[in-house]
């Protein structure tokens, strides 16, 4: 990272992972399609994009 790094930078990190925590469970999530394959390495993820709209809450 050097002596230039921000020093911020892991608290911004963790604090758009808390916001999203928060936030998220109250939208749902559509899919405009789904992946017919799974890449395995250290996790698995789809293999290739996977578009999705966020769609806000009931009310």
């Amino acid at each position: 990272m050097g002596p230039r790094a921000c020093l911020g930078l892991q608290f911004a990190l963790r604090e758009s992972t808390v916001l999203l925590e928060h936030l998220l469970p109250a939208h749902t999530l559509a899919f405009h399609s789904t992946p017919t394959k799974a890449l395995y390495g250290i996790t698995v993820r789809p293999d290739g994009p996977t578009p999705a709209t966020l769609e806000p809450p009931l009310s």
